[in-house]
């Protein structure tokens, strides 16, 4: 007996500011998820924009390094490194080394009377 295989689909649902796309990835409907994630590169030199929403959301430090700014904090981030973002906490990514940041991106909603429910 062999095991089904999800299809991925991968579409690209907007640009960084460097230009890079960013990769959205979706399991078919016979799999679903219960997240959405993405993943995306910024150019050295450049900061991602401005980003807040109700979901929560983990960045994973592919490649490369950065400062990350969120909740009022700021710090440096390296590859290997995770980076949670409760529910409507804005947030944003500079790339200040010499080669692209890649990140992946996880999200899904809170569930109702989740603390971390911004």
């Amino acid at each position: 007996m062999s095991i089904p295989t999800p299809t991925l689909d991968v579409t690209v649902l907007k640009h960084t500011p460097s230009g890079e796309p960013v990769e959205g990835y979706r399991l078919d409907e016979e799999h679903p998820a219960p997240f959405k994630a993405s993943r995306w590169s910024l150019a050295p030199g450049f900061t991602s924009d401005w980003d807040q929403h109700d979901v929560i959301e983990l960045w994973f430090v592919s490649a490369g390094t950065g400062i990350v700014s969120h909740g009022g904090v700021t710090f440096r981030v390296n590859t290997g490194d995770a980076v949670y973002m409760p529910s409507r906490t804005r947030h944003r990514v500079h790339n200040d080394g010499t080669e692209p940041i890649t990140l992946f991106s996880a999200w899904w909603a809170p569930e109702k009377g989740d603390a971390n429910r911004g």
